[in-house]
């Protein structure tokens, strides 16, 4: 079978032309080429457009986080002279591994920096939470846990935020 040649291009498609050729395809009854044509430019216009965002969603992931953290860090200290900045991995650190728990197959994602600064986020249980479900009465705080901990960048400084979550019995 003989390829077709395509209506017009599907990455810089001439309207002018694509119009002409539809109302030649109408004028001579040809609606089953017309349709399979315009329906091959809408078919390769999608795996176009499916090609370009699979592109867009790897240079999205191309950068780890860890590395973000760095160049920010790095930023910062520049003009300020303020944020500690951490000291350079030498060739005798390399040879050093860190011993990984054992919590399964994952260990997990690595804590953040201890030289960044703390700020405690209190998380208090609800009111209509703290009823014991079987004697009624009022619970009482016996402890606070650190739930998670979430990056932030504020201008010029880059703080640890620590959730802390309210235990009560």
């Amino acid at each position: 079978m003989a390829k077709r040649s395509t209506i017009t291009s599907p990455y810089v498609p001439d309207l002018k032309e694509l119009k002409s050729w539809l109302e030649s395809m109408v004028a001579s009854m040809r609606l089953v080429e017309l349709v399979a044509a315009v329906l091959a430019l809408v078919t390769r216009m999608r795996d176009i457009n499916l090609e370009l965002t699979k592109q867009l969603a790897s240079l999205k992931r191309a950068r780890p986080r860890s590395e973000r953290l760095e160049f920010l860090e790095r930023q910062l200290a520049l003009p300020l002279g303020l944020t500690p900045v951490p000291k350079a991995k030498t060739d005798e650190d390399a040879g050093e591994k860190k011993k990984r728990s054992r919590r399964g197959r994952h260990p997990g994602r690595a804590a953040l920096p201890a030289h960044l600064e703390r700020v405690q986020m209190p998380n208090p249980v609800p009111p209509e939470l703290r009823i014991c479900p079987k004697c009624g009465s009022e619970m009482k705080t016996v402890a606070h846990t650190v739930g998670c901990e979430t990056l932030e960048v504020i201008p010029a400084q880059v703080i640890v935020v620590q959730r802390v979550d309210e235990t009560v019995a």
